[in-house]
């Protein structure tokens, strides 16, 4: 049986403190009340009885995103990292509830994000972002991830505004596409060719994928550019926010070569909870860095200084996949020039001014348009040291 151990916290007290070390466990809150803050959030969140508290951190590695002080004298029960496991076997319920508070908490900071640099999908309906969608895509000379695109504007608005578009376009583009599984089956795996739509943006969804091969860019279409939000590869999740939330796809996801992905729904995912608690810790796991790299990319965004900006959207490069890295190494991100500007939210006609920069700061070097850290450490610690300065 799963011994778990339970602390008490007097009133006033520090639990956690942003930025700091990160810690091998996290809190469930059985009685009190205490109180986090984030550097970047005006707003306090009151937190009570059967709130986790510190996962974040727990979970990835890495250092604090929160500061948490307790209002009241708290009692708090202790889960090791090394328990969780165990924890959802007996607690499925509690474990569900976990992860379906990151999936709403990462939502939450993803359209703060999208907000602060006016890169929100607008007003309309979400029918009208799927259209916008298949326009773009037509326009790059991507058939099958337009005819995608356009058959789910149709399916979700047989009578919308632009069905008579969109049905022409589907057609003339049909015979050029690869547009693959359309609407879902049964299969429990499914292969996308390279440049298939495995969900757009606004489209209802009720299925999580599991990278099994290949890798999928999963990006927005804002002011009619493609904005790329992240890249996942081989045991990554995706889709997971529309399952667990019962919500809207709120991004495109694209293979970016030959794909084999795994299927779970709704049915299929329930039972996963109580019979493979594995899966259900990596989904934690998953869920908890995305978070992080959520609060890294609003904080990068905090910068006024570019060279500072980008150092630090470099230097996370490494920090995501640090598993794999010396960081006395070379590193390559494989990132290109215009990459890095999409993620550091600058405009193009900053690229001149952009190379510049990665070709005069130590430790980073442009090589035939992929941009390498020459040497982790320098940089990690270049960056530790700019974050430092821009939250003085």
């Amino acid at each position: 049986m799963l011994n778990l151990s339970v602390e008490t916290v007097a009133p006033g007290s520090y639990i956690f403190v942003e930025d700091k070390e990160p810690q091998d466990y996290f809190y469930i809150i059985k009685s009190g009340e205490v109180q986090g803050i984030r550097r970047y959030s005006k707003n306090a969140r009151i937190c009570e009885t059967g709130t986790v508290i510190g996962i974040i951190p727990c979970m990835t590695g890495r250092s604090q995103t929160e500061t948490v002080r307790a209002k009241t004298q708290v009692t708090l029960v202790k889960v090791l990292r090394s328990q969780y496991e165990d924890f959802i076997k007996e607690n499925p319920a509690l474990a569900m509830k976990i992860v379906q508070m990151l999936s709403r908490d990462l939502r939450s900071f993803n359209e703060a994000y999208a907000k602060k640099t006016g890169h929100a999908a607008g007003g309309g309906l979400r029918t009208e972002q799927l259209f916008r969608t298949a326009c773009y895509f037509e326009s790059k000379g991507e058939p099958s991830v337009a005819s995608f695109a356009y058959y789910q504007y149709l399916k979700e608005a047989p009578d919308g505004v632009h069905a008579g578009a969109a049905k022409k376009a589907f057609e003339s583009l049909k015979a050029k596409s690869q547009a693959v599984y359309l609407e879902p089956t049964d299969e429990s795996s499914r292969f996308y060719p390279k440049g298939t739509m495995v969900f757009a943006e606004g489209q209802a969804g009720s299925e999580l994928f599991i990278v099994n091969s290949g890798s999928v860019r999963i990006s927005k279409i804002v002011n009619n550019e493609e904005q790329a939000i992240v890249y996942f590869k081989r045991g990554d999740m995706l889709g997971d926010m529309a399952l667990l939330e019962n919500e809207y796809r709120s991004a495109n996801a694209v293979t970016t070569e030959d794909s084999s992905l795994l299927v779970l729904t709704r049915q299929n995912f329930d039972q996963m909870v109580t019979t493979q608690p594995q899966y259900i810790f990596k989904l934690t796991a998953t869920l908890a860095n995305r978070y992080w790299y959520s609060y890294r990319r609003y904080g990068n965004i905090c910068f006024t200084d570019i060279r500072e900006r980008l150092v630090d959207m470099v230097a996370m490069q490494a920090e995501m996949n640090r598993s794999g890295v010396g960081y006395s190494n070379r590193y390559a991100t494989e990132l290109g020039v215009q990459d890095l500007m999409v993620l550091c939210n600058l405009e193009a006609s900053e690229q001149e001014n952009v190379r510049f920069i990665l070709g005069s700061t130590q430790g980073i070097e442009l090589h035939g348009g992929e941009i390498i850290i020459k040497d982790v450490d320098e940089v990690l610690k270049l960056a530790a040291f700019y974050r430092k300065k821009r939250d003085k």
